[in-house]
Formats: structure tokens, sequence, C-alpha cells
């Protein structure tokens, strides 16, 4: 049972599945912005779209791989709550890459000037958030529009991680311990040569492009990106069971983003943020077909996360 777009189920409240658009921005994904679409080309957004005007707006952005139902259907209740908020929700339709290069930059501000015009939403009340990957875009988006707002449509006045990585020269460090463990087609392959394409190479030879392009470097005393998070509200959502990864993953504390997450947020908070928060939602993460995984949206609380959002849009 279930609402089928694009050969993935959606499952919506049937009521919003009616408020629910789908807008294309380009016919040419020749980049592969978006991948485990079949021989689709397009790019584009789905938009939850409030019964009356728009209050704020919420931005889903995508895990590798993950499609816009997936990301719509494990968000199920905060969708519900935004729309009774009266808060539009998109997902764009990024997932892939794990730099904020700027084809995905440009995708990001064309969707956001799209709904914008489209829908007349509030352009100063948008907040991010996003899942794995998304949650580095969903960060780095942020850090750009406060280091420099010309290069944005939007300067969000809130952001949220769902899991992202933040230290990508660790995080490089971490996906080459994993393939030398167990070498072969998989995640560590695939993140490694998107360091190698987009970074040039191991972050000893680059290790500028790795600070571009992270949202927080623990080696530089300035927190690299991170110092542009200071007077912003933020908050990084972890489910941090060491148990979990290391029976089903045979992967230790070093292998997680949580130790940069922690870090970062310890950074924030030093450089005077109150408003910057690690959530441990310690055995929380199921993913929506029912099996046990810490790596999942199911870590965001809908409720509390939607009166965090209502907090930061008055």
């Amino acid at each position: 049972e279930g609402n089928f777009k694009n050969g993935e189920i959606l499952d919506l409240d049937p009521a919003l599945l009616a408020h629910l658009e789908t807008n294309v921005i380009s016919h040419d994904d020749s980049i592969d912005l978006y991948a485990n679409d079949g021989p689709s080309k397009d790019l584009l957004y789905d938009i939850l779209v409030p019964a009356k005007k728009a209050q704020a707006v919420i931005v889903l952005l995508p895990g590798t791989w993950d499609r816009l139902e997936y990301v719509l259907s494990s968000n199920k209740e905060l969708c519900r709550l935004a729309f009774q908020n009266q808060i539009a929700v998109i997902v764009p339709s990024v997932n892939q890459r794990l730099t904020m290069e700027k084809n995905v930059l440009d995708f990001l501000n064309a969707v956001f000037e799209h709904a914008i015009t489209k829908y007349q939403l509030p352009k100063n009340k948008f907040i991010l958030g996003g899942f794995s990957m998304g949650g580095l875009f969903s960060t780095r988006y942020t850090e750009f529009a406060y280091e420099d707002p010309s290069k944005v449509t939007v300067v969000p006045v809130a952001a949220y991680s769902v899991d992202g990585p933040t230290d990508l020269e660790n995080m490089y460090r971490m996906e080459e311990r994993a393939y030398n463990r167990k070498p072969g087609p998989g995640e560590p392959q695939y993140a490694m040569n998107e360091f190698k394409s987009y970074m040039g190479g191991a972050p000893d030879e680059y290790r500028k492009n790795y600070e571009l392009y992270s949202t927080f470097s623990k080696a530089r005393a300035d927190g690299g990106n991170a110092q542009f998070l200071k007077n912003v509200p933020y908050r990084v959502y972890n489910d941090v069971d060491v148990t979990w990864w290391l029976k089903n993953r045979d992967a230790d504390l070093y292998d997680m983003n949580a130790l940069d997450q922690s870090a970062m947020i310890n950074f924030l908070q030093h450089a005077g943020n109150k408003d910057a928060e690690f959530i441990n939602a310690f055995g929380k993460g199921y993913r929506i077909e029912g099996n046990r995984h810490p790596h999942s949206w199911s870590i965001v609380d809908a409720k509390d996360c939607i009166n965090w959002v209502l907090k930061w849009i008055k």
C-alpha cells in the first residue's frame, strides 16, 4: 500500500500529497548531481506548499544516492507538523558530490530563486537541514551565506546537520582506513574517487582544498569555515552508538562523524555561540524500512525540531 512516485513509495499523509508539487529546473543533469533516478536527466525539486501563505521554509537535503521520495517519507512527521504551522518544505534533487563545488551551489541557488518567486516564500525565513552528505551541504551553504551573502540566494536563519561529515581531511583518512580493511567497490572507494576528482588527491598534498570544502577544520585555530557560524543557531544530530558500529560495520569512534561534529560544536560554543548544540539521539536511529541504523533521518525528533524552527523564525 502507498503512493508511488517515480517507482518509489512516497509515504506522506494523503491530505499533504495534494499540496506536493514538483518543479523541473533543468533537463541537463550532465554531471550527475542527481543519481539513482534511472535515465532521467532532470534537475528538480519537490515542495510541500502550505494551505495558507508560507511563514517560513525548511529545506531538506538528501544523503548520497537518496531519492526525493525517500527524503520526504523519512520526514513524514516533520512534513505534517511543518504543514500545520504554514512552513513550506523543499527537497532539491542533489544526492552526489562530497564537496559544495560551484555546480552544487549554483543549483541550490536556482532552486531557492525559483521557489521564492513562484510561491512567494519569505526569503529571510529559510532553515536548512540535511542528512549525511546533505548535512555537509546544509552547513556549508549557510557558511557561504554568512561569509559572503552575494554568493547565495538566501541567508539561512538557522541550520542543522543529521550526522553529516564536517572535517573532510579526517573523512578522507577514515575512508582510506575503511578501504584498506576491505578493498573493492563501495562507499570508501566512492568517497576517495570524489576527493580525487574535486580536491586533486590526498589531504597532505591538497590541504587548502580540503579546508575550503570542509564545514570545520579541527587543525586550524580559527575552526576553518566554522568561524562563519559563530552567530548562527546550529544543531548537529547523531546517534552515538559505538557498539552498533563495532558490531555491524567493524568501525570505531575514529570512523564515525561524531568525533569531528562534537569538536565543531565545542569550537562554536567556545567562540560564543550559545545556540550551537550537539544532540545525541542515542538509540533513535531507524530506517523507514524498519531496520536499526544510527545513521538515519529518524534521529531528528520532528516535534522538537519544528519547535526549534518556530523559535528562530519568529
